[in-house]
């Protein structure tokens, strides 16, 4: 009712609905500091009753963690090439705060890990106390994310950063073909690949000697959901009008999908989602172009994911890129994921 009072008959203080402290006509003026020992780590809601000689008061709650809490995962990852061969320089920013909220203290050590093509994670350095890490025999196409690690447990995977180590080129420039491996993805699901294809009873998007880029089971197997990617290198795109081009085969009847993927600044970006039975000719090469004016003066990694479901195979052909001049790429064999099987072919385009 408002009026003052000097005695508090009793304070209830309780931990999850459990008394833990009681406490008998304490005056009003008395300041009360409570210290709850021996408390599980974890999540814990409090609550403090009071009482007066007319009965039982209000009741105040809170929740807190009680503990030390697991890291957030690692921010601003980046990769950037060290200038010496084959070493990449893997960067990232500490985390401030726990996965609760609560601001971190005490020490932070780190572990770098690469995601190969079954989305698996393979470590590559672990007990790192820097906030940086050199990345040796770093080539091709690469991707790089970090888990920070303390007394409260490991965080969750950052953000995965790709990217492109070695070589690159201007686009676009004049390339009389396009030089392949003859690849066999060893991770890849059910056996699924890319390779060359090379068969008589069907020729390539332009008649050049029947040869094209095919994704598929070695023994013609349908799996649903079987998948693999192929990767080409890293090209600089200097035009502002560029787009990706490629032919694709519809096989009638065939629902499989094709993704295309561009690599650039680190992130992956589907830009394409193809339907093979959405193609407007059948049982023939159909031409797609894909604008690339968002990625002006970048660099990209051009991604190609095949998944099958009712049909053996998915093929393309003539992969270019389009600006003044057209540019064959070149195929990337990622050495975590694919052997190299076969001499180095040449594929007119």
């Amino acid at each position: 009712d408002g009026s003052s009072i000097a005695i508090i008959t009793g304070i209830s203080i309780s931990r999850d609905d459990v008394s833990i402290k009681e406490m008998r006509n304490v005056p009003t003026s008395t300041k009360i500091l409570f210290v709850d020992e021996d408390v599980p780590d974890g999540w814990h809601t409090y609550h403090v009753t009071t009482s007066d000689a007319n009965g039982r008061g209000c009741t105040a709650s809170t929740r807190c963690y009680v503990g030390i809490e697991r890291p957030t995962p690692p921010t601003a990852v980046s990769v950037k090439e060290t200038g010496l061969s084959g070493e990449a320089l893997v960067s990232w920013s500490r985390p401030l705060t726990g996965v609760n909220g609560s601001t971190l203290v005490g020490d932070i050590t780190y572990e770098v890990y690469s995601k190969d093509g079954n989305g698996e994670y393979r470590v590559v350095g672990t007990g790192i106390r820097d906030t940086k890490y050199v990345c040796r025999q770093a080539n091709g196409f690469v991707n790089f994310c970090v888990v920070a690690v303390n007394d409260g447990g490991r965080s969750d995977y950052s953000e995965v950063f790709y990217t492109y180590i070695g070589a690159t080129r201007e686009m676009p420039c004049r390339w009389s073909g396009v030089h392949v491996y003859d690849i066999y993805a060893c991770g890849g699901e059910q056996g699924f690949s890319w390779r060359v294809k090379d068969q008589d009873d069907m020729i390539g998007a332009f008649d050049d000697d029947g040869r094209y880029f095919c994704f598929g089971h070695p023994e013609g197997e349908v799996v649903d959901g079987g998948r693999a990617v192929m990767m080409f290198e890293k090209v600089n795109i200097s035009e502002p009008y560029a787009s990706l081009c490629f032919y694709v085969y519809k096989q009638d009847g065939s629902t499989n999908e094709l993704l295309v993927n561009l690599v650039c600044d680190g992130v992956k970006r589907q830009v394409q989602s193809l339907k093979i039975s959405q193609q407007q000719i059948n049982d023939s090469w159909n031409k797609v172009v894909i604008p690339l004016e968002g990625y002006y003066g970048k660099s990209a990694v051009i991604m190609f994911e095949g998944i099958c479901h009712n049909a053996p195979a998915i093929a393309i052909d003539c992969v270019t890129l389009g600006g003044i001049d057209d540019s064959g790429l070149d195929i990337l064999g990622d050495t975590s994921s694919v052997c190299v099987s076969g001499s180095l072919i040449e594929v007119t385009a």
